[in-house]
């Protein structure tokens, strides 16, 4: 018995051991105009984190993942390069550490249009 479990906790170091092995740390700023964000969410997909109050990051992403994100926080935009929105950056899988930087634009939200549009189907028998 004793023996079953020296080896099923050898093999959990191992597997933890392996994931560290291909994973990437990812650290990076999210900033408008030079300053700091706080509280932006980062993600890979699999885990999030939240910009501190210098607008910086890490993140421990396995190298599959490929990509970090955020998610746009109300009252900003992001700028787009090409007609696309740059609120991703592609992550190099020889890497062991990346840096993806994320810029804001403040935007003001307060005016909008909406149209509704309605198609109703009744059915009844």
């Amino acid at each position: 018995m004793i023996r079953v479990l020296r080896i099923n906790i050898t093999f959990i170091i191992f597997l933890a051991l392996a994931f560290e092995l291909k994973a990437t740390i990812v650290t990076g700023r999210v900033t408008c105009g030079g300053l700091a964000v706080t509280g932006v969410s980062v993600s890979d997909g699999r885990s999030v984190v939240y910009t501190g109050t210098g607008g910086t990051y890490s993140i421990n992403t396995p190298l599959d993942m490929g990509y970090v994100f955020i998610s746009v926080p109300s009252g900003y935009e992001v700028p787009a390069q090409d007609n696309i929105p740059q609120f991703f950056r592609r992550l190099d899988a020889s890497q062991r550490k990346a840096v993806a930087d994320f810029e804001l634009v403040l935007v003001d939200q307060n005016k909008c249009n909406i149209i509704v549009f309605n198609d109703i189907h009744l059915t009844g028998d």
